[in-house]
């Protein structure tokens, strides 16, 4: 069998680019696994905190327009049990939602000591070869 030929030919040209000179730092392995190990400790856990408090947050101001604004009780003057119960969940879920964003804020500072401890192993390798020069 004869294979049909075609005039439709692909044609690859590539360029490649040398690297410039530029300088640059020797950094030792155990500094590179410290700024590594540090790095990797950075997350985003606050956000988490956060978000749990905006929900529990959320449920509790749900919950103390659901008691002003509805009668639970049929009686009116009497102290009824379901009014007690949405009371006590509203004030739960907000004293919750409120230790949540404290915990949440409390995490965002702890990222912060981290990304400053790796910013000043970062300067300390960067001052050895500033002396250097």
């Amino acid at each position: 069998m004869n294979k049909p030929t075609s005039s439709f030919s692909v044609s690859h040209n590539y360029q490649v680019k040398t690297p410039t000179e530029t300088r640059a730092y020797l950094v030792s392995i155990p500094e590179w696994d410290f700024l590594k190990e540090r790095i990797s400790k950075v997350g985003g856990v606050g956000s988490f905190y956060h978000t749990i408090g905006s929900i529990l947050l959320g449920a509790s101001l749900s919950a103390v327009v659901a008691a002003i604004a509805t009668d639970l009780c049929p009686t009116p003057g009497v102290q009824c049990t379901k009014d007690i119960v949405v009371w006590a969940f509203a004030a739960t879920t907000g004293f919750s939602g409120l230790l949540s964003l404290h915990f949440g804020k409390a995490q965002e500072n702890i990222k912060t000591v981290y990304l400053t401890e790796v910013l000043g192993e970062m300067e300390a390798i960067e001052s050895k070869y500033n002396e250097m020069s």
